[in-house]
Formats: C-alpha cells, sequence, structure tokens
C-alpha cells in the first residue's frame, strides 16, 4: 500500500476526531505558536474557585495532551467534552454554517 499523501494523511488525522471535539480543536489550532491564541494555560480555571474535582479535571485534561501549554480553559475543556457525553457521538450534531 502506497504512503498517503499529506492530505489524504491530513483527512484521516480530522477524520479521526469525529467524536472528540476537544480533540479536534486542540489538533487543529496553533495553540503552542500562534501567540495571540495563548490567552490562558490548556484548563485553566480560577485558582480561588477551583474545587478538587475541578484540579482532578485539569489534571487529566494536561495529562491527555501533555506537548501543550496553551488551549481553552477548564470551562470550555469541559464543554466540549460534554459535547460526546449528550450526543453519545459528536458528528451526530447539526454543522452550523
Amino acid at each position: 500500500m502506497a504512503e498517503p499523501t499529506p492530505e489524504e494523511q491530513l483527512a484521516d488525522d480530522i477524520g479521526s476526531f469525529h467524536d472528540d471535539p476537544l480533540g479536534y480543536v486542540m489538533y487543529n489550532f496553533p495553540w503552542e505558536t500562534e501567540r495571540s491564541i495563548q490567552v490562558v494555560e490548556l484548563a485553566q480555571g480560577v485558582d480561588d474557585f477551583l474545587t478538587e474535582a475541578d484540579l482532578v479535571r485539569k489534571v487529566a485534561y494536561r495529562d491527555r495532551f501533555p506537548n501543550c501549554r496553551y488551549g481553552p480553559d477548564l470551562w470550555a475543556c469541559d464543554f466540549l467534552d460534554s459535547l460526546v457525553g449528550k450526543s453519545g457521538n459528536a458528528s451526530s450534531m447539526a454543522v452550523l454554517r
């Protein structure tokens, strides 16, 4: 079997996130190189208000994306991951244009 072209590889990579909205966001945005989106560190929250459960989730998100210092804040990570839980499959959701 021939090696995939860069376009085919990109399509395969993006397709692998059909049920992982947070993975898609982490893959498709240049968190480590684009300074304009480096607003917060991955899964950051307001320390004074974080519960023990929040801290556990924060560590879990950072473990999931170990090479990313920046990314969505804790609330956004939770929201993106909840999209799969509500529908069972993110790909079954309508795409808004």
